[in-house]
């Protein structure tokens, strides 16, 4: 832009107050970090000569992010908190941060542990920051541990680790969850009917706490339904083959459930492979385009959606206001609340 830049000029091509702009070059309260972060962008970007050296950090912050790989059956969940992370720090461009960003699955060579010993090696463990989630154990949550007490502020999105004592974890209340999806189906049971639950990896604090929450409401009834519980990954050849057989030889069951969208999706095709549409009903969890798609087919009855974007965006802003900005997360327990989509509201959530 040519001529002098003034502050009404940044005002004027942002759609913000004058006012809004001075506040936000100088740090002064009142203005949010992302609108703070863009106007400092954008006074840089049109050459303004005032910005204030405490406007633009002259520190370099590293923030590393750790999710497991988007791909194959991985692909949907994953990465929405991929989506999530990176649209958090798309509004902190003015800033100066270091991004590491690492995946990992669940072999040896490439699991949380063997990734996250790999980062800190190549940094010397100097990371000002970590947010992460997804299928970490017994071990990578050792590794989070010490990493916290050393003095790096960590994140936990999607999953939980009780023992730690992390800067903040943001997910859903998943034992609320399976008592919405055990409310949801028992109430269209006739009391001979059996639920057929995928309840993935036990080992998973998710996934269990689904399974517990599901197990409790059914146990407060007058007359609790009976519960069938199957464990594993569609990746698993055995799961699919015990699904298959419970499905075509016993007719008292009438409605399934999964914990994780894995297997939403697994128990969506054995419905629709065995023509059980109409007659049994399906509770699944989380969105994306196929189960979209079986659920306005009539094959899927329900969707608990925990809307992992957000989760991981919530968890960003956590970590990056507290290393910008000094804030602490209002809680080290912060809930995302579920919401049961249906067909009738589906097209609001696409």
């Amino acid at each position: 832009m040519e001529g002098h830049i003034t502050i009404s000029n940044i005002a004027k091509t942002l759609g913000v107050s004058a006012a809004t702009v001075h506040r936000a070059l100088h740090g002064k309260p009142g203005v949010s970090p992302a609108v703070a972060a863009e106007v400092c962008r954008l006074a840089k970007e049109m050459g303004y000569r005032n910005v204030p050296s405490s406007a633009l950090r002259k520190k370099a912050f590293t923030i590393a992010a750790a999710f497991p790989e988007a791909t194959e059956s991985n692909r949907y969940f994953y990465s929405q908190l991929w989506l999530g992370f990176h649209s958090r720090m798309e509004e902190l461009k003015a800033y100066h941060i270091n991004l590491l960003e690492f995946t990992y699955g669940d072999g040896p060579e490439n699991s949380f542990p063997a990734q996250l010993r790999r980062l800190l090696k190549e940094t010397d463990g100097k990371i000002d920051g970590l947010i992460t989630g997804g299928r970490i154990f017994k071990e990578g949550f050792a590794m989070l541990r010490r990493l916290s007490a050393s003095g790096v502020p960590v994140v936990l999105v999607t999953e939980d680790d009780p023992e730690g004592d992390y800067l903040c974890c943001v997910q859903p209340d998943f034992g609320v969850d399976g008592q919405m999806a055990a409310e949801f189906l028992s109430g269209q049971l006739g009391q001979s009917e059996k639920i057929l639950m995928c309840a993935g990896d036990i080992k998973l604090h998710s996934n269990r706490s689904c399974m517990l929450g599901f197990e409790q409401y059914l146990n407060r009834l007058p007359a609790p339904r009976r519960l069938i519980k199957v464990y594993g990954y569609p990746e698993d050849p055995q799961l699919r083959e015990r699904i298959r057989s419970l499905l075509t030889s016993d007719p008292s069951i009438g409605a399934l459930y999964s914990v994780n969208l894995r297997c939403s999706l697994l128990l969506a095709q054995m419905v629709k492979e065995l023509g059980l549409e109409g007659r049994i009903r399906l509770t699944g969890s989380d969105l994306c385009p196929e189960s979209a798609l079986y659920l306005k087919k009539g094959v899927l009855n329900a969707i608990l959606f925990r809307d992992p974007a957000l989760q991981a965006r919530q968890g960003t802003k956590r970590l990056t206001d507290f290393l910008l900005h000094g804030i602490k997360p209002p809680s080290k327990s912060e809930i995302i609340r579920s919401t049961l989509i249906l067909k009738s509201n589906l097209e609001q959530y696409l």
